[in-house]
């Protein structure tokens, strides 16, 4: 997993519009008003992303992998 910073996490939005709920926690991360991590599988080609607020909520988005659990509990715990 690598951690997306500055303007990178907009490489993932497009992942995040599909939802119908959370939208304004999310959206609050894409548009700088609260800080947030983004961290994705695969820099250059992304197929899952995590994306954690700071109101201790967390979103997956994409197609997430089989390994991915092990991975988000790495980074969340």
């Amino acid at each position: 997993m690598k951690k997306l910073v500055g303007n990178d996490i907009q490489k993932t939005r497009y992942l995040f519009d599909e939802f119908n709920f959370y939208q304004p926690f999310i959206f609050s991360i894409f548009e700088n008003q609260y800080d947030g991590s983004v961290y994705v599988d695969n820099h250059e080609k992304i197929n899952w992303a995590l994306l954690q607020t700071p109101f201790l909520q967390h979103v997956i988005a994409g197609k997430p992998t089989d390994e991915c659990e092990s991975i988000i509990e790495d980074i969340l715990f």
